[in-house]
């Protein structure tokens, strides 16, 4: 069977990742074979590149069952670009057209949002969306009861505004808004509650809501393998500095093994009085220059702190 140039990186990629795996687990193709029970000839070929796409992919969900190996450690993403350019057209974008009802100040469900997706890569950690705001309001209170709040997401968000928008977030139970029109644009951080309602019922306003991930988002699957507990033992809230620091260097002083009285002592040898070494690490408030001794003595980049 002719490969197809489009396939062809993608096939090889699959079969150095077989061949990789392979060698870490101690297998040569002919143990490969007769394990996953599959022929050494499609063995073979799948190495070479010279697999159809499907049976490729096959060996490494067969690889992923027989072996202990995380099927997101060996898939390969297939690349839906083109030469690095996606183009979705208007119409494409339409086909996707949904209605996403929320409650309204009757306590019933009416029209919210109308989505429809945009230009997006498997390959790409942007999520953009176009959203239409069928909801509409006759005022900029950020307590109108026909404004529905979300929860917040995971995902950073940038928003840019196209017609007489009004934006709405909440910060420490503290709700806000701001009119926005055509040209503006918004930065959201990740679980801030926030939404969206037109201005004008004749002029119905539209975003364009680009979602991030970022690190968190890639590293969701190793995150959801920790307990609730442990994980929250492992966070602090970014608003509250003192508290963030005291768990960063918690967690790099449990790195190098050091209890709470080894980690005052090793400041200590690094030049901190012993009240202040102790007031850091158990209360925070370090200043920069601090921060630059702390992670030299823990061996860390300013930065990890």
């Amino acid at each position: 069977m002719a490969i197809q140039d489009s396939d062809r990186q993608y096939l090889q990629a699959i079969g150095a990742r077989v061949l990789s795996e392979a060698n870490d687990l101690k297998r040569t193709p002919e143990a490969l074979a007769g394990e996953l029970g599959i022929s050494l000839e499609r063995i073979t070929s799948v190495i070479a590149g010279e697999e159809e796409r499907e049976k490729a992919e096959a060996v490494l969900q067969a690889m992923a069952r027989v072996y202990p190996v995380s099927i997101a450690d060996l898939w390969v993403e297939y690349d839906d670009t083109d030469h690095g350019v996606r183009i979705v057209s208007a119409a494409d974008s339409l086909a996707t057209q949904r209605i996403i009802d929320r409650r309204d100040r009757t306590g019933g469900l009416s029209p919210y949002y109308e989505y429809r997706d945009t230009a997006m890569s498997r390959t790409a950690p942007f999520k953009p969306e176009w959203i239409k705001e069928l909801r509409v309001v006759d005022d900029s209170g950020a307590d109108n009861p026909d404004v529905a709040y979300n929860n917040g997401h995971l995902m950073h968000q940038t928003t840019l505004f196209v017609g007489p928008v009004n934006f709405y977030w909440e910060i420490n139970e503290q709700r806000h808004c701001v009119e926005m029109d055509t040209g503006d644009s918004n930065y959201i951080t990740p679980f801030v509650p926030h939404s969206f309602a037109s201005r004008d019922p004749n002029n119905l306003g539209l975003i364009i809501a680009v979602t991030y991930g970022a690190e968190v988002r890639q590293a969701l699957t190793d995150l959801g393998r920790l307990g609730g507990g442990a994980f929250e033992s492992l966070v602090a809230d970014p608003r509250r500095p003192d508290e963030a620091f005291i768990k960063l260097l918690a967690r790099q002083a449990a790195a190098e093994s050091l209890s709470t009285a080894q980690l005052i002592e090793r400041l200590v040898n690094a030049g901190f009085d012993s009240g202040r070494a102790h007031t850091v690490v158990t209360d925070g408030g370090p200043t920069v220059e601090e921060i630059e001794v702390i992670a030299a003595a823990l061996n860390v980049r300013p930065t990890d702190l």
